[in-house]
């Protein structure tokens, strides 16, 4: 830190050099300059007065030494000083404003942000879903998904400890964890509901509740369909919470939707969901996709319709359950008169195999 005996030993110099009064004149203006520009960037501060003080009276007790040169340097030093204390009492918004990054930096930093957010949803919903469908004696079951996972949708496979299998296929609207932790909520109700000897409208109605209750911490929309079936007898039942609905490929070749209709969960009023009989003759197929299936678009605008699937879900009947999901997504994707058709979109099959010598 400088001193008054410090600048004088550094600024003062023999009464008989002129060359070195305009010298020191100069040395203390550039000084005061040098003081005051820390005093504007330290605002708030006021370790700098003392300094601009410490020049002040410096130049006015040796007003003799420094002649004209003096007078000059003061009144620098004081306009110095005037800038540097109006300094201190500027808002801080403006100088904030000043600091603020640029648009274009300002939304790739969002941009970035949102890339990192869906990568996590992704690795968690990774960690939600089966690894793989279940082997059944005398059924298959197969999984698909558009660019390795559909974002918001999700499925399950379980079991009710007796010869019944339950499938789960859902979609929750939202972003974020507040998503991923729907789907958990989704998935943990289920395995605690499965197995209690309810049907599939009974188990939705109790999920229904504990969604409804939870609903001040998740928000957006979750459809959930859900069946199970006997994989001995085939005999199945089906209920809906405003999933789109299934196609159904009979053991005849004909492709059917299976309507039925219900409000979405956790959300008002339990309602009265309705329940369906199936029933699994060998050869008979069960589709079931995630609502980015219909509702993505080509570039010309036009949706997957129900009846484009029901064609390719008929032309691919005679394959293996594997090769019907990965057949209906390609035909999903096909471009048409636009270009390809992009989006999230998973598909779920089950399908009773027909019998030896069929």
């Amino acid at each position: 830190m400088f001193t008054i005996s410090k600048w004088r030993s550094a600024v003062e110099p023999p009464p008989s050099a002129a060359g070195g009064r305009l010298a020191a004149g100069l040395d203390l203006a550039a000084n005061g300059v040098a003081f005051a520009s820390r005093g504007l960037a330290l605002r708030g501060s006021w370790l700098s007065l003392p300094s601009f003080t410490g020049l002040a009276t410096f130049a006015a007790l040796h007003p003799t030494w420094l002649a004209a040169d003096s007078s000059l340097a003061t009144a620098l030093l004081l306009a110095c000083l005037g800038l540097g204390v109006a300094g201190l009492f500027q808002p801080a918004q403006g100088e904030l404003r000043r600091l603020r990054p640029p648009a274009f930096i300002r939304r790739l930093e969002e941009e970035k942000r949102l890339e990192g957010e869906v990568a996590l949803l992704s690795r968690a919903q990774r960690t939600l879903l089966p690894q793989a469908p279940p082997e059944i004696a005398g059924w298959e079951l197969a999984v698909a998904a558009a660019d390795g996972s559909a974002i918001g949708s999700f499925h399950d496979f379980l079991s009710d400890g007796e010869s019944r299998r339950w499938l789960a296929a859902g979609d929750v609207t939202g972003q974020g964890l507040a998503c991923a932790m729907v789907q958990a909520m989704t998935k943990a109700a289920l395995s605690a509901l499965v197995g209690r000897g309810g049907g599939p409208a009974e188990i939705l109605a109790a999920t229904h509740r504990i969604l409804e209750r939870r609903r001040g911490l998740t928000r957006g929309t979750t459809t959930l369909a859900l069946l199970c079936f006997n994989v001995e007898t085939g005999a199945g039942r089906f209920a809906n919470a405003g999933h789109p609905p299934p196609l159904w490929l009979a053991a005849d070749g004909s492709v059917a939707p299976i309507e039925l209709a219900g409000p979405p969960l956790g959300e008002g009023p339990v309602p009265v969901f309705a329940e369906r009989a199936l029933v699994w003759e060998p050869g008979s197929t069960l589709l079931l996709g995630s609502a980015g299936l219909w509702e993505a678009r080509d570039a010309s605008g036009r949706p997957f319709s129900p009846a484009r699937a029901a064609a390719a879900l008929a032309h691919l009947g005679g394959g293996t359950a594997h090769d019907i999901a990965r057949g209906l997504l390609a035909a999903w994707r096909e471009p048409g008169e636009g270009e390809e058709r992009r989006g999230d979109a998973s598909v779920v099959v089950v399908r009773r195999l027909p019998e030896s010598g069929a």
